[in-house]
């Protein structure tokens, strides 16, 4: 059975990080922390996305999220509170997507101290399917750029790039190492 392109699984994976934060508004809601979100808003969401061509959402997320692939390594909450509206640009409603950051940023007090209110097991599933879409898309561009043998007028044969300009700017090596990615 053939796998999955990487735009089908990036596109799944994506729909799984919208599950994510329906479940975050819906442990909120259990605790009594108003969201401002409604849970339905979600299953709203999965539909449109659903719907949209995966290689559109997959060289959309390339596009506007590279420069930005160390802050999610590093799982950076303040960055992903302030970039959100950068990296899920394909996604237009906007005051979804700045309600989410909102959501991202609710405190609760525990034990006398000020904490985030999103639940940290559902924090690291975001965080994981964040990670899975970098890796993805890693895939994406090197499968994009097409790599094929070319012999050189020496004889020796090296493996070139059709398409070297998909994601330009983007060392692959560099990145396969920092993400360990494998095949």
């Amino acid at each position: 059975m053939a796998q999955p392109s990487h735009a089908a699984r990036f596109h799944a994976n994506l729909l799984g990080l919208i599950d994510d934060v329906k479940a975050i508004v819906s442990s909120l809601e259990d605790e009594k922390i108003n969201t401002g979100l409604s849970p339905l808003t979600f299953d709203l969401a999965r539909v449109v996305v659903g719907g949209w061509k995966a290689e559109d959402v997959i060289d959309g997320f390339v596009q506007r999220s590279t420069p930005y692939w160390e802050e999610i390594r590093s799982k950076n909450m303040d960055f992903l509170i302030t970039h959100a509206n950068t990296i899920f640009g394909d996604i237009k409603m906007e005051s979804q997507v700045d309600a989410i950051k909102r959501l991202f940023s609710l405190k609760k007090t525990v034990e006398g101290k000020s904490v985030s209110a999103v639940p940290p097991k559902l924090l690291e599933s975001i965080w994981e399917t964040l990670h899975g879409m970098v890796r993805i898309s890693i895939r994406h561009i090197h499968a994009i750029r097409n790599p094929q043998p070319v012999v050189k007028a020496d004889g020796t044969t090296v493996m070139e790039y059709l398409n070297p300009t998909y994601g330009s700017g983007i060392s692959l090596r560099k990145e396969v190492e920092r993400w360990g990615v494998t095949q």
